[in-house]
């Protein structure tokens, strides 16, 4: 599945280093059904029209080995999601984002936990979070990247991206664990629909 878009805000207006991008393409995973039970696939690639210029402030993420090994240790998070987990989401962000370190949790400890969500995961996701400690991710963070760093270097890898929180009366609860997309087992699709597209260079300033 393949929208094509205009104009797309990769920030809000009063973020430091913010620019606009055109979008080109939106190429949606084939396996993703937005009408079942389960969140398997929840994955795209977003194509600029244009060319990307990096600086102190933007620059590439990694991708992680192909792989369908579990994923452990931990993460950053970073998102426009709402901050605060009593109120019913009003359509509204942060006009920051927020970062968060999110730790990992083994599947058979986070679907006993929260059995529901072991209803809506699929075997390409992984659980992160917290039980208990009022943060987590929230409405505005999905689609975001779940960040690792590469041993001791600098760069980063993206090998979640945000995908589902149990959510009661149009709430979030980040007292729960959320559900990621395990990048890992997209790889192969992600470098081939980037071949299949217009190649767009990175030019460093």
């Amino acid at each position: 599945m393949t929208a094509h878009l205009g104009k797309f805000n990769l920030s809000v207006p009063n973020e430091r280093g913010s620019k606009f991008s055109w979008v080109s393409q939106i190429i949606i995973h084939h396996d993703w059904e937005p009408l079942d039970d389960k969140f398997d696939a929840d994955i795209a690639v977003v194509v600029l029209g244009e060319e990307i210029t990096t600086n102190i402030f933007i620059k590439p993420v990694c991708l992680p080995p192909q792989s369908d090994a579990d994923v452990t240790g931990s993460g950053t998070i970073v998102g426009w999601g709402q901050s605060k987990n009593s109120e019913e989401f009003n359509g509204k962000y942060e006009e920051t984002p927020n970062e968060l370190e999110m730790p990992v949790v083994r599947g058979n400890k986070c679907y006993t936990r929260f059995p529901r969500l072991a209803e809506i995961a699929s075997e390409r996701m992984f659980c992160a979070g917290y039980d208990s400690e009022i943060k987590g991710a929230c409405f505005g963070d999905s689609g975001g990247g779940f960040y690792a760093s590469k041993s001791s270097s600098e760069q980063f890898q993206v090998i979640g991206i945000v995908s589902s929180s149990l959510v009661a009366d149009h709430t979030c609860d980040v007292n729960k664990y959320s559900l990621y997309t395990n990048v890992g087992w997209f790889v192969d699709w992600i470098k081939d629909k980037m071949k299949e597209t217009e190649e767009i260079q990175w030019k460093e300033v």
